[in-house]
């Protein structure tokens, strides 16, 4: 199994970087990278938390919908500290995806349908969320 690789942002004080293979284990890598992070100890736990799972499913959709689960393409998951809050940016290697196509999962058609929770997951604990796409890189950054 490849390893995640992890480095802080040399010319960005609170950028931090964690790159890894497209293997649905490394999911798991997420919460240990977060608790790494010497200003995650700072955050209000609620805040934590709802970064920890926001990230989390955009890790997960990267691995699983953007990469294919393909180990030989890369996923990122970038933090940068600021100020004004945290921003989170989880980038793939797909060709991305119509986020008004997205089937709303509260709707009472979708609610045994597998889709659109991830998303709806993190549009609702995030304070802002945009998805962009191009061929061979796609991705959301997220903020809060």
């Amino acid at each position: 199994m490849a390893q995640a690789l992890f480095a802080q942002d040399a010319s960005t004080e609170g950028a931090y970087i964690l790159r890894m293979p497209s293997e649905r284990n490394n999911i798991l890598r997420v919460e240990p990278f977060f608790n790494s992070l010497p200003e995650s100890k700072e955050l209000d736990e609620v805040l934590f938390y709802n970064i920890m799972i926001a990230s989390t499913e955009a890790v997960n959709n990267a691995i699983i919908h953007g990469n294919g689960c393909n180990p030989n393409k890369m996923i990122e998951l970038s933090v940068f500290f600021s100020m004004t809050g945290v921003t989170i940016s989880v980038t793939d290697e797909g060709d991305g995806f119509t986020p008004e196509e997205i089937a709303d999962p509260t709707a009472p058609e979708n609610i045994l349908r597998e889709g659109g929770r991830g998303v709806f997951l993190m549009r609702a604990l995030a304070k802002s969320i945009e998805f962009f796409a191009a061929p061979g890189r796609s991705g959301v950054v997220m903020r809060f």
